[in-house]
């Protein structure tokens, strides 16, 4: 993970924070991207703390295609991401076990998230927390030097960066966009539909789908 103070480009597969289980992304000609992924990631109290107050929305995501080859998606022109649908199991740091039904039938499996809460990294830094996800959604306008080479290929995404702003939305906002809402370690995490990412330290009471 590599940032500045006006953004943060999170790479897949070299970030041990995140386990990437698996992930399916389809070209829809002539200009859709549909997308689902599973996985599980380590959160610790520093790196929210980081973050609190701030909105974190996608800017440009990376795929690649045919082996080192990556096509950037940029976000901020005409293509627009929207998530359909997404499945959180969230495991605070002081569990001593994961108690069931914590994870959405289809997210990672208990084991893989007990196990990411005991070994993976910044566990050294406060005991982390532990979120299984599962995300479905689409991007869409894309130009055709875009999803042309998409179409045939098996891609992957391999980065995701984000623009990191002063959160606008923090007294509710508009509840029609929001997906998922959920606490972790004193935070509570708002994700909108648009991929926007929102961190505040008042904990809600509810955690589900809105």
């Amino acid at each position: 993970m590599r940032g500045s103070p006006t953004g943060i480009t999170v790479n897949i597969d070299e970030d041990q924070r995140i386990q990437v289980t698996d992930q399916t992304i389809e070209a829809e000609p002539p200009s859709r991207l549909v997308f689902a992924a599973e996985g599980v990631l380590s959160v610790t109290e520093t790196l929210l703390g980081e973050f609190e107050g701030a909105a974190l929305t996608p800017v440009r995501i990376g795929v690649s295609v045919a082996g080192s080859r990556t096509i950037e998606i940029d976000l901020t022109e005409e293509p627009s991401l929207r998530l359909e649908t997404i499945d959180v199991g969230v495991a605070t740091p002081d569990a001593a076990d994961l108690p069931s039904g914590i994870v959405a039938d289809d997210a990672p499996d208990v084991d893989t998230l007990r196990s990411t809460m005991a070994d993976g990294p910044g566990s050294s830094d406060a005991t982390p927390g532990a979120i299984a996800f599962t995300v479905e959604g689409a991007i869409s306008g894309l130009s055709d030097g875009t999803i042309d080479p998409l179409i045939e290929a098996t891609p992957t995404v391999t980065s995701i960066t984000f623009a990191v702003d002063e959160s606008s939305r923090t007294d509710g906002g508009s509840g029609s966009d929001i997906v998922f809402e959920f606490d972790l370690q004193g935070f509570s995490v708002t994700i909108r539909r648009d991929g926007t990412i929102e961190i505040v330290g008042e904990a809600a009471t509810d955690v589900g789908l809105l």
